[in-house]
């Protein structure tokens, strides 16, 4: 090849990794809806938890999946599902606490077969046909039962790793993908269908669909989930989080996954029954939004920088290493925020060993440049994976701000990569919400009743490698997180 050809193609590809970076995004990515107001009756915080008692026994507190699957059990005009894992594979360990997909599928179609004019709208990522390579039984099963399946199109979000996408946008992504003839092992499912080079090809653009949604109707109008847990078998004892909601915030929440449908060339089925309420409560405890991608960081960065001297900021985290929160977190705390952390050690995911990368290099990091003023637990983990994500900000006074759903705080989740949703919750300190919020915290951080947390120095690292590790894939995208 000569110098020219050479100048031009690495040229080309300069430009398209950083067009297919910083591109516009699809309309109604990157959401801030209305602020809903509703009484304190309209919202419930569910959880999920994995402990270890004082004779070394497992104990599940487990409410999530148990809530949906109840509302779903009473829907008879509409559900709509957006969710990141659903697939029954489960890594080497072979391990899985509760049959999570298979429960879902079931009720799924248990209930369109017992109401054939129920709606039901699926979005899920990719990853369950490890992009296109292999069939997801799950999947197919709703699609035979006429559940309408969205498989969303990751190439209209932008990329998060342009040294890698724009080879790939250049020369792969035009063969397409097909689920015959594959000749690779699944790596998520080593004794399942083979699947295509191209699959893994298409894998390496590390980007995803990550929300985890459920609206379901009901006798007395919608039900609403946002959490952080998957319908993911081999996720089924994970430590999650996620708040329930009766009434408006579905429309709102209906308004952003009509927007994830319609990038994907697909769209909802639930116009009718989704109409907008008028008659809303005149009761005003809670104001409540739903935000995603970019939106989570800057409301977050927003209620850090609110907090005074001796409020409080409580955060559960399974990924940490976005640098903007992390710049924040250190001068709330030098100007005498109260910051507690309970963080996974990220040692454990489904059957594979991690490298503590990035949790760990953070915590240390947070330690040392906040003078040891931020306190830091580990999740203590015995295999499942501390899969929370939640920041809880107290005023010392009376208000508070709750931020909870889908995101790690990760570039990749924060910085308009992934598809993500939380919302957020403002009201007051007393309100019930904020209390069992304040609750949760207190438990898993003073081992209450079982063991929950650990110390920050059962898995202190400070390993210079981990931290150029770190560093790498949290600037080029090249990680899981």
């Amino acid at each position: 090849m000569n110098s020219a050809l050479l100048y031009t193609l690495v040229l080309w590809l300069l430009s398209v990794g950083i067009y297919q970076g910083n591109k516009p995004l699809p309309v109604g990515i990157n959401f801030a809806s209305d602020t809903v107001y509703t009484d304190e009756n309209s919202a419930q915080l569910l959880i999920d938890l994995t402990s270890v008692d004082s004779l070394g026994e497992s104990v599940y507190q487990h409410e999530i999946f148990d809530s949906v699957f109840s509302y779903i059990d009473k829907a008879e005009h509409y559900i709509l599902i957006d969710m990141f894992l659903f697939n029954q594979y489960t890594g080497p360990s072979g391990y899985v606490y509760r049959d999570i997909t298979g429960e879902l599928q079931e009720k799924l179609i248990s209930q369109k077969r017992r109401f054939p004019n129920l709606k039901i709208d699926f979005i899920s990522d990719p990853v369950n046909t490890f992009y296109g390579g292999s069939i997801a039984p799950g999947l197919e099963e709703l699609k035979i039962n006429d559940i309408n399946v969205i498989i969303t199109d990751l190439k209209k979000t932008r990329d998060s790793t342009p040294l890698y996408s724009s080879i790939w946008r250049t020369f792969i992504q035009w063969f397409g993908n097909s689920n015959k003839y594959g000749i690779f092992s699944n790596p998520f499912d080593p004794e399942g269908q083979k699947v295509t080079l191209r699959s893994y090809f298409d894998f390496l653009n590390l980007k995803a669909n990550h929300r985890k949604v459920c609206i379901v109707d009901s006798p007395g109008g919608p039900v609403s989930f946002v959490m952080s847990a998957n319908p993911h078998s081999a996720s089924s004892d994970f430590s999650n989080v996620a708040v329930m909601f009766k009434g408006e915030i579905a429309h709102q929440l209906y308004e952003t996954e009509k927007a994830v449908a319609k990038m994907s060339g697909s769209s909802l089925h639930g116009e009718h029954y989704m109409a907008k309420n008028t008659d809303l409560s005149p009761i005003q405890d809670y104001a409540i939004q739903i935000i995603t991608e970019k939106q989570i960081k800057d409301r977050l960065i927003s209620n850090i920088n609110a907090l005074m001297p001796n409020d409080t900021l409580f955060m559960g985290m399974f990924y940490f290493s976005n640098r903007d929160i992390i710049k924040n977190l250190i001068r709330a705390s030098e100007r005498g925020v109260i910051v507690k952390l309970v963080l996974d050690p990220n040692k454990d995911g489904f059957g594979f060993y991690r490298s503590g990368v990035p949790n760990q290099v953070i915590a240390g990091e947070l330690l040392k440049k906040s003078k040891n003023n931020i306190s830091i637990r580990w999740y203590h983990t015995h295999g499942e994976e501390y899969h929370s994500k939640l920041a809880l900000a107290l005023s010392r006074t009376t208000s508070a701000s709750l931020i909870i759903g889908s995101s790690n705080y990760t570039r990749k989740n924060l910085d308009n990569y992934n598809l993500e949703l939380d919302v957020v919750i403002e009201a007051e300190r007393s309100s019930p919400i904020i209390v069992d919020t304040r609750k949760y915290f207190e438990k898993i951080w003073t081992n209450a009743d079982n063991i929950y947390t650990a110390d920050y120095e059962q898995f202190a690292n400070t390993s210079l490698l981990k931290t150029i590790q770190y560093r790498f894939q949290e600037y080029t995208g090249f990680g899981v997180y």
